[in-house]
């Protein structure tokens, strides 16, 4: 009867033992099988992170101009009688006479409006602005080549050059004399006006700074009829 117990009890051991293995087996194969997605899932979000971060440095970052209107914060001078408008310096003085087609534009070291109207306080340039001049005046300076004797060459022109302004074709003339020269722009309102408006700044020797002034105020002239 013992022998037959022993007997039995062997098998039943070695069915526990194969049962515990299986079962281990299969637990541990199961556990495996779900932290599957898991790992796949950090792998695709861990590509999707790098992916972005790709596309975030390969977005070309927007430029940010850092020019600015030279002419912010001036005021705007305005001629009824002549139809034009056109932009100076807040600092600076405007001196119209009546019944004078010359209007004078004068730095700060010009205190009063009759300093300015002089146009030529201690040597100092002025810009002007008239429109009595004909196409006489754009060729009545001469080139260097003509020679000094005549008396029309007080000026002499060191270069001419054809520009736009207000949509009208103009011409820049740049002399150069004992004083510093000029910078003269000649600009008819229409093709059939006799007479030309005359924008210059003389005198430059003695205040360069004008001639700078000078060629930021030109895009800002326009005729208001």
């Amino acid at each position: 009867m013992k022998n037959y117990k022993k007997g039995f009890i062997v098998p039943l051991l070695l069915a526990i033992i194969v049962l515990l293995v299986v079962g281990g087996g299969v637990y541990i194969y199961q556990n495996k099988k779900t932290e599957t997605p898991a790992t796949d899932l950090g792998i695709q979000q861990s590509n999707q992170v790098k992916q972005n971060i790709s596309v975030k440095s390969t977005t070309p970052t927007p430029k940010v101009s850092t020019q600015t209107n030279p002419t912010v914060g001036w005021k705007t001078y305005q001629n009824k009688m002549q139809a034009y408008e056109i932009k100076y310096p807040a600092n600076w003085i405007v001196s119209n006479e009546p019944g004078s087609p010359i209007v004078n534009f004068c730095g700060p070291e010009y205190k009063t409006v009759d300093d300015c109207s002089g146009g030529g306080l201690n040597n100092s340039p002025v810009i002007s602005i008239r429109n009595d001049m004909t196409d006489i005046r754009q060729d009545g300076y001469c080139s260097q080549d003509i020679g000094k004797g005549s008396i029309f060459c007080s000026s002499f022109i060191q270069s001419r050059k054809n520009i736009t302004i207000d949509g009208r074709d103009a011409t820049i003339v740049d002399f150069q004399d004992v004083n510093g020269g000029s910078v003269e722009v000649f600009l008819k309102k229409t093709a059939l006006d006799e007479k030309a408006y005359n924008i210059e700044t003389v005198g430059l020797k003695n205040n360069p700074v004008y001639r700078s002034v000078f060629l930021q105020m030109l895009p800002t002239f326009k005729f208001t009829k």
